[in-house]
């Protein structure tokens, strides 16, 4: 893997971190179910991204045995 992939990967995954603390902040602030939902939505994206990088790290890894 390339640095930019790396780069870009581990941009996302800031990203994603960075909008579930915003949310999570505005929830615990002022208990809107907006913020919630806007919370869960992102933790969702989040656990979808992760999944998918430990998918392709354990295909890569089958590989080399």
């Amino acid at each position: 893997m390339d640095n930019e992939t790396l780069q870009k990967k581990f941009d996302r995954l800031l990203e994603l971190s960075r909008r579930v603390r915003g949310y999570r902040k505005e929830y615990e602030k002022y208990h809107a179910s907006v913020d919630w939902e806007k919370t869960r939505y992102w933790e969702r994206k989040l656990d979808a991204f992760i999944k998918t990088e430990l998918k392709v790290r354990d295909s890569k890894q089958k590989e080399l045995f």
